[in-house]
């Protein structure tokens, strides 16, 4: 049998993930990186966007939203500010938000900062959500 890796991936309000994998993939604020079994220790945090994990051949979808990465030989923990399985995802929802965010962008380039910033990061939030719910309905 395979060596595998635990993967924990936890969000303030649920564990979301607790499963045996081959490998793990994820953006970090330091690039794109994945995970083996008896990997280095390394704390790190994390992008919000796409986490992929391995099982028997089978590549499995989540969206990130934010977080830490503690990575140790036979385990990885992952705490997110928020968290989705790829089949989780409401397509339309995402649809929806990404272009009220693109409206408030279009309207506030220069009144507001702090509304740009927010619709800016909700408009990439509604973005890697889609590119993440799209994986599995290829």
């Amino acid at each position: 049998m395979a060596e595998k890796i635990r993967l924990e991936l936890v969000t303030p309000t649920k564990q979301l993930l607790s499963v045996d994998v081959d490998s793990i993939s994820m953006v970090g604020t330091e690039g794109d990186f994945s995970v083996l079994p008896n990997h280095t220790p390394m704390l790190t945090t994390l992008e919000m966007g796409e986490l992929s994990y391995q099982v028997n051949g089978e590549t499995h979808f989540v969206f990130v939203d934010w977080g830490f990465c503690e990575v140790l030989p036979d385990k990885v923990i992952i705490l997110a500010e928020t968290s989705e399985l790829a089949f989780d995802i409401d397509v339309e929802e995402a649809k929806r938000l990404r272009a009220e965010a693109q409206a408030i962008l279009d309207q506030k380039r220069a009144e507001d900062d702090v509304i740009f910033e927010q619709a800016r990061v909700e408009l990439l939030k509604q973005i890697a959500r889609l590119g993440v719910a799209s994986k599995i309905r290829m």
